[in-house]
């Protein structure tokens, strides 16, 4: 009996290491690449400034569409409240919006977070935040500015 239990957890375990492999998937790929040039078109473009992370373990590149500098600018340690949506592209090469072969409205957006609607309520309601040490690197270093 042992001996059959042995065999069969040894199959699954081959069977577990045979289905991982480490070839990244070619759309994951694709993505990857597309988004990489895109960000290569943005930091080449003068209307865009860059912004070292207080961390140093990357940069952002931001375009000022209005000016929203009214007060004083958070530090590292303070609390803010923020309105915002957090969204990428599915296809580079597309608009925001575009109309398919079929006629269709397409929304070129990915939204994976925003205050604008919150749990459907609609009012796009303020979150509140440490600037520090509650938020992803980038979007820390954009409120600092």
């Amino acid at each position: 009996m042992k001996t059959k239990l042995y065999l069969l957890l040894g199959l699954f375990a081959a069977c577990l290491l045979i289905s991982c492999n480490d070839d990244e998937d070619p759309i994951d790929e694709a993505y990857k690449l597309a988004n990489e040039a895109q960000f290569a078109k943005i930091t080449a473009d003068p209307a865009y400034t860059k912004i070292t992370s207080q961390s140093a373990n990357g940069h952002i590149m931001y375009k000022e569409l209005v000016d929203g500098n009214t007060g004083e600018r958070p530090y590292f340690s303070d609390k803010v409240s923020v309105r915002y949506t957090g969204w990428y592209k599915n296809d580079w090469n597309r608009e925001d919006t575009y109309i398919d072969g079929d006629g269709n409205l397409v929304r070129n957006k990915v939204i994976f977070d925003s205050t604008a609607d919150n749990n459907g309520v609609g009012n796009n309601i303020p979150r509140t935040f440490n600037v520090g040490n509650e938020l992803i690197d980038g979007f820390s270093t954009a409120l600092q500015h």
